[in-house]
């Protein structure tokens, strides 16, 4: 599968990992305002990942829609761009994996599910708290539980 990664901070990497792990391929959409951006860190960062094959790199997330022939998009920048990125990602067709928040205001969440829906893309929210023992079992009252 080939997947763009969003935003290559502490859960970007995370998910950089596994999926080249996993034997993925995987292109980096920069969020960064110039090419410059966490570019002596990303450096360090692949290095220590001996990385065995070039990564694609995007400074323009059309430019990675056209030019990087991708099934999903993980979504793992600053959180005001979620959505954003999330509906352009749609737009295209791409799967989505989105980091919370999807996003910081209800503007446009309308129109995300409404094109993950028609489209009938697969859209999920990373949350790893939702299967934490203890609010699994706070859960259960509300659920009709004991």
């Amino acid at each position: 599968m080939h997947c763009s990664l969003c935003g290559i901070g502490s859960i970007g990497q995370r998910h950089y990992k596994n999926l080249r792990a996993l034997g993925h391929e995987v292109a980096i959409f920069r969020s960064g305002k110039s090419t410059e951006y966490n570019t002596a860190f990303l450096e360090k960062f692949f290095t220590g990942q001996a990385k065995s094959k070039p990564v694609q790199e995007f400074n323009d997330f059309n430019d990675a829609l056209a030019q990087f022939k991708h099934d999903s998009v993980f979504v793992t920048n600053p959180n005001a761009e979620h959505l954003s990125l999330s509906l352009q990602a749609a737009r295209a067709g791409k799967h989505l994996f989105i980091e919370k928040p999807v996003a910081t205001t209800l503007d446009g969440i309308d129109e995300l599910q409404e094109l993950v829906t028609r489209k009938k893309l697969v859209a999920m929210v990373g949350y790893n708290l939702r299967l934490h023992p203890l609010l699994k079992k706070m859960k259960e009252p509300l659920d009709g539980g004991d």
